[in-house]
């Protein structure tokens, strides 16, 4: 499957984005930009042969892309997940066309981000990488880029995440709505993952300047893994922490920090450290306990209480699932549905007025 994007379409594309968002009329103009866009195009030339192999697996079916890992393409083959469609070539033509561009435009809007967004004096190396190497090790980041780049995008001071944002609501959540007919809570699971998208772009960009500086791939790695070893759960503790005060309270704390989209990419986040025997049940699962959400004597029950009813839930369909026990894994699902409940009480006034927590 060829891709229909070329590189003065992407250049177009990304021009129109960063001026909507940032003040850079002048720099679209200087040397500066003409030589960061030659480097570019280097990068854009190289890698887009294995673009098209993973934007394969994104567009569907199955199978198609040649990779011999079929959980990677499941996870990332975008009509199976949300269209209920094997691939985008099995739709009417105008919504594979709207779908198609949607996809290769998200993607590789985050690459050319990455290159305008950081410079490497070794980029016009590109040339000399091993694209089947990188490609091998970088599709496994792939699949988890929007966490893997949480502190890139920190780095560039949330500019790759502004960037997206724009692109998304612009372009592609209007056609989602408008188009294919989608609901909010549809829509929300899209914008995880058009996010996630857009980073894999990103990071494949990233790769390859690491690559030409000759930094091993340990030590990038290592760049992301947590800065500080992590206290192992202990449910007990957790417990007793919360013994006291309404569960309530609970949701409103997580309120006073995140907002809706932020809750979206938590959940689908946690979904990710869960074992994969229990996530496709996950859903239902949730909605169990989203049935009592509409009773005002749920919310003030004692949060102890609340973290109790959700754990024996857990272990329930972790032993249907033959999957050994452990608190953090029980913990991580009582945390997947607090989110599912806060991310409900942010969007609807009715139920935060049920919830007796206050508007922010």
């Amino acid at each position: 499957m060829s891709l229909k994007i070329n590189f003065e379409q992407l250049s177009i594309l990304y021009e129109e984005n960063v001026k909507a968002v940032e003040n850079s009329q002048e720099y679209f103009s200087s040397n500066k930009y003409s030589e960061e866009k030659r480097l570019a195009k280097l990068v854009f030339d190289k890698v887009k042969s294995k673009c098209e192999i993973f934007l394969a697996m994104v567009k569907g079916p199955i199978g198609s892309s040649g990779i011999d890992n079929p959980e990677i393409e499941r996870v990332i083959c975008f009509p199976m997940r949300f269209l209920n469609q094997p691939s985008t070539a099995t739709m009417p033509d105008a919504l594979q066309v709207t779908i198609e561009e949607a996809i290769e435009e998200t993607f590789f809007l985050g690459l050319r981000c990455h290159l305008g967004l950081t410079t490497s004096p070794t980029r016009s190396d590109v040339g000399r990488v091993n694209m089947d190497t990188l490609f091998n090790i970088w599709i496994l980041d792939a699949v988890v880029a929007d966490t893997k780049m949480k502190i890139y995008n920190k780095e560039c001071c949330g500019a790759p995440a502004r960037f997206f944002e724009f692109f998304y609501n612009s372009k592609i959540e209007p056609a989602l709505k408008e188009q294919f007919k989608l609901g909010f809570w549809k829509r929300s699971k899209c914008f995880s993952f058009f996010r996630n998208l857009f980073f894999a772009g990103a990071c494949l960009g990233m790769h390859c300047d690491l690559v030409t500086k000759g930094e091993p791939y340990i030590a990038q790695d290592s760049k992301f893994k947590r800065g500080a070893v992590m206290e192992p759960i202990n449910l007990d503790e957790l417990r007793a922490g919360m013994r006291g005060r309404p569960y309530n309270t609970l949701i409103r704390e997580h309120l006073k920090h995140q907002k809706a989209r932020q809750f979206n990419m938590a959940i689908e986040g946690t979904k990710e450290l869960l074992p994969p025997g229990i996530r496709d049940g996950l859903e239902d699962f949730c909605d169990h306990y989203n049935s009592m959400a509409y009773e005002a004597d749920f919310w003030r029950q004692d949060c102890a209480e609340v973290f109790d009813l959700i754990i024996e839930g857990a272990r329930d369909i972790m032993q249907k699932a033959g999957i050994t026990q452990d608190d953090e894994t029980l913990f991580n699902i009582f945390q997947l549905v607090t989110m599912n409940f806060a991310l409900a009480v942010s969007v609807q006034p009715g139920l935060r007025t049920v919830a007796g927590i206050e508007t922010r």
